[in-house]
């Protein structure tokens, strides 16, 4: 238990500690057990063998990630697969958008701010996809749920407010 103090200390500690790069395996496993409860580094991610340059990379994380969403958060977006569609759906209708751009001349202008709010909508969905891909590191994730609290206000996300996948009112309506 004393160097989970010890390991967290080296974590808060307000300047780079002198520490070797080599450190005895119950320090490795105090700062291992530590960044996963901290959500900066998941069990499936690799370690690299040097103690010092590892604590440097959780102390950086535990510092830029402090306001960041946990990744509980991640729980009440849609699933990364149907995530993955929407951003496919977004990336086709820009596709559409542009085709339109270039046989419809005279309507260049408001096509261009379709475009310009279908790209907007798509900074969000990736990351959503981003923060919900199960492979991605977890402070990674964390810094992508940021970003979507962001971009969508905190109201919106915290109450699971977010944005259509593509512009749905410049859709027409057809009856």
């Amino acid at each position: 238990m004393e160097w989970y103090f010890y390991v967290f200390a080296l974590i808060l500690w307000p300047t780079d500690p002198p520490v070797a790069s080599q450190a005895r395996p119950e320090v490795w496993q105090a700062l291992k057990e530590i960044s996963v409860g901290l959500e900066l580094v998941g069990p499936h991610e690799n370690w690299a063998s040097d103690f010092r340059s590892e604590l440097r990379y959780v102390r950086h994380y535990w510092r830029t990630l402090q306001d960041a969403p946990r990744l509980a958060d991640c729980n009440t977006l849609p699933s990364s697969a149907a995530v993955a569609e929407l951003c496919r759906l977004n990336e086709q209708y820009q596709c559409h958008v542009q085709t339109q751009q270039a046989i419809l001349i005279h309507r260049a202008d408001d096509l261009a701010e379709v475009l310009r709010e279908a790209r907007q909508l798509y900074q969000v969905w990736d990351a959503v996809r981003r923060a919900t891909g199960p492979n991605q590191a977890w402070a990674y994730r964390r810094r992508m749920l940021r970003n979507v609290r962001e971009m969508v206000g905190e109201q919106a996300y915290y109450s699971g407010q977010l944005p259509p996948a593509v512009p749905v009112w410049r859709f027409q309506r057809i009856d």
